[in-house]
């Protein structure tokens, strides 16, 4: 299992970035969200979804994240360099640890859904999580956990993802013109 926090996620492939952070409330749930303007990168980063390539990571890029004490998911969205949204990914977890508050953490579970600009909703990478089951990395229990909490995100996500876009898309805005005033 990986093990992932708010300030190093999405290293992978950038070189210089800039980051802010701020303490929020969320459906009265207290966390922390940040905010990753990608400045130079040694190349793009591109993942095949829906039968094509898409762009996740490019200079000009924006990746907003919003972690959430006592959850069992982690939230990245991901925008372009004209701030569109390209996707929301939630990363199912063993539970957000905020052991360091400026700098909270996860252990990844594997199974992750993600939400597309129009509302589709698809659960990624069950084949990683029962590959991690069989090697033994990780145990039923957190298997069933896993499996139990995608459910449960997908119910809320059926009900509110227009919610959840429109909040990422606010916040993006909001830790922008923070980024810059400080």
């Amino acid at each position: 299992m990986k093990i992932r926090n708010i300030k190093t996620l999405f290293r992978s492939g950038i070189i210089r970035q800039r980051f802010t952070s701020r303490e929020v409330a969320f459906e009265n749930v207290s966390g922390l969200e940040a905010l990753i303007i990608i400045d130079e990168v040694d190349r793009p980063k591109v993942i095949r979804a829906g039968g094509r390539d898409i762009v996740i990571s490019d200079v000009g890029y924006i990746w907003y994240q919003l972690a959430l004490r006592g959850l069992c998911w982690w939230l990245s969205a991901a925008f372009n360099d004209t701030g569109e949204l390209i996707e929301l990914y939630f990363d199912i977890t063993s539970g957000n640890r905020f052991h360091d508050p400026d700098n909270p953490e996860f252990t990844d579970m594997y199974l992750d859904v993600v939400v597309t600009p129009n509302g589709d909703i698809r659960v990624l990478d069950r084949d990683e999580l029962d590959e991690a089951r069989r090697a033994g990395l990780i145990t039923e229990t957190e298997y069933n956990d896993a499996l139990a909490q995608c459910s449960e995100l997908c119910d809320l996500l059926s009900e509110k993802k227009t919610y959840f876009i429109e909040h990422c898309k606010k916040a993006m805005r909001e830790l922008i013109d923070k980024l810059i005033t400080e």
